[in-house]
């Protein structure tokens, strides 16, 4: 009886050891509505150069660890997403417009800072993907706790 006992007290131990624990999950940003009625970028010039002609308005966002400071400039840690164009100056996306996804596989931390930019693309870029010969428009930051 007492072998029984230390052979499945051995048994339990090598399956906790050898068992690999996956986390993973996804943070999901949905934009509902954007406004840029004037139709400018962040330096005040009006988008494409001529006052008129409506900015391409795409949008990036940035999940990064949490800075109590944060840098715009530096790595996003959890992933950087860019969409393609969705609309001109302003615009209202649909409730079930696909939110802008950050898989994960790992423990979240709880806290996590986000950036997120409206980008003017030009025609003349087609839709990148990038935000290469792209134009700020506006960028807000913001840092937060989520179990």
């Amino acid at each position: 009886m007492r072998y029984r006992w230390c052979l499945y007290c051995i048994v339990c131990i090598i399956t906790f050891v050898v068992t690999n624990v996956g986390c993973n999950g996804v943070f999901e940003l949905r934009i509902k509505s954007f406004s840029n009625e004037l139709g400018r970028e962040a330096s005040g010039l009006c988008c494409g150069g001529v006052c008129g002609t409506p900015c391409r308005t795409k949008f990036r966002a940035c999940l990064k660890h949490y800075e109590t400071n944060i840098n715009v400039n530096s790595t996003c840690t959890f992933g950087d997403v860019v969409t393609p164009v969705l609309g001109e100056n302003s615009l209202t996306l649909p409730a079930n417009a696909t939110p802008i996804a950050f898989h994960f596989n790992f423990t979240w931390p709880g806290t996590f800072s986000l950036i997120v930019e409206a980008w003017h693309e030009p025609s003349s870029a087609r839709n990148s993907g990038t935000t290469n010969g792209s134009a700020l428009i506006t960028r807000i930051t913001d840092q937060r706790f989520c179990s």
